[in-house]
């Protein structure tokens, strides 16, 4: 029952989100909420975010985890600072292409 209960919730909440940004996104627009779409700071992160967004998946492709630890010489390190470091440099890398 628990199980049931877990698994409904899971479907349930997701579906409100859609719910919600379906209103937001087809209702009527509000001042309040127009002047928070338009604020450069979220027009300069939707201006690059696509771009990363394209970019990313063949630079995971052609620079996998394990070219990265051989390029920076990271093989005897802890694995969690392993993944640390390829995270910050493939999202340095993805900005930098994009």
């Amino acid at each position: 029952m628990e199980e049931m209960d877990l698994a409904c919730q899971a479907t349930i909440t997701p579906a409100r989100m859609v719910v919600v940004l379906a209103i937001i996104v087809t209702g009527k627009k509000s001042d309040f909420l127009k002047q928070h779409l338009r604020r450069p700071s979220l027009r300069w992160f939707g201006k690059y975010s696509y771009g990363e967004y394209i970019v990313q998946l063949p630079l995971v492709t052609l620079l996998p985890i394990s070219t990265m630890i051989w390029a920076l010489g990271l093989k005897a390190m802890n694995p969690i600072v392993i993944g640390l470091v390829y995270l910050v440099n493939m999202v340095a890398l993805t900005c930098v292409v994009a």
